[in-house]
Formats: C-alpha cells, sequence, structure tokens
C-alpha cells in the first residue's frame, strides 16, 4: 500500500494528516523473524514495524539511524 499518512492527529474533532512527516508505504516484512506490516517512510530514514495483538491493540517498533534507540509503542483503538 503507497502513499499512506504515517501520523494522524485530531484537529477541531476531526481527524486529519499532521502533514510534518510525508507520506509512507506499508509492506509485509520478515522482523526479528516473524511476519509484520511495516512503515517505510519516503522522508525519512526510519521503519515502523507493526504486530497485532487484538482486536483493540497493536503493538510498534519505530526504529532508524537518526534515533539512536528503538521506540517501542502500541495502537489502541
Amino acid at each position: 500500500m503507497n502513499n499512506v499518512d504515517p501520523v494522524i492527529i485530531e484537529k477541531d474533532g476531526e481527524r486529519t494528516s499532521w502533514g510534518k512527516w510525508g507520506f509512507a508505504t506499508l509492506k509485509e516484512m520478515v522482523y526479528r523473524g516473524v511476519v509484520s506490516t511495516t512503515m517505510i517512510y519516503d522522508e525519512r530514514p526510519v521503519f515502523d514495524h507493526f504486530r497485532y495483538v487484538n482486536d483493540k491493540l497493536i503493538a510498534g517498533i519505530m526504529e532508524g539511524k537518526t534515533l539512536g534507540e528503538d521506540f517501542f509503542f502500541y495502537l489502541k483503538r
């Protein structure tokens, strides 16, 4: 899936693009031995790897050359 908006914010009660990180592509990739969905940013040396936990939770890790350390996060519905 190409040209996804990687950062969505809520503004005035509506979801909208943050716009500061450009676009990204979603690919199925193997990360640490497990097939995961990976977001590859067009304008930044960063990958976000996502794994399904349950219907309300996705676990993620952001890694990149300029980050120093990996950043763990979760997305909650």
